[in-house]
């Protein structure tokens, strides 16, 4: 594991790897429960950021692309490449 971010308003615990994967996992009243799994990019995570009201969370990679995360539905929000954004539904900014 190389990173991870609680927050306590959503309950949830986001972890990240070298090998590009992140893992959502739910605060329980004993102990965290495995949420769900991405295979969020093909190169190592080198940084995440979360917004301020837990809601959203966002990875960067060696690839040059970030991703945002839509935590409590469970969803890919948006990715970037390379200085240009696309929305899931295909609309660049």
């Amino acid at each position: 594991m190389k990173n991870s971010h609680h927050d306590n308003r959503t309950g949830f615990l986001i972890t990240t790897s070298v090998d590009g994967h992140l893992k959502l996992w739910k605060k329980q009243e004993a102990g965290i429960e495995f949420v769900k799994h991405y295979r969020a990019h093909l190169t190592p995570i080198t940084g995440v950021s979360a917004s301020t009201d837990g809601q959203l969370f966002a990875t960067v990679s060696e690839d040059k692309t970030a991703k945002v995360f839509d935590v409590v539905n469970f969803g890919v929000y948006s990715q970037a490449y390379k200085n240009e954004l696309f929305l899931t539904d295909n609309l660049k900014i």
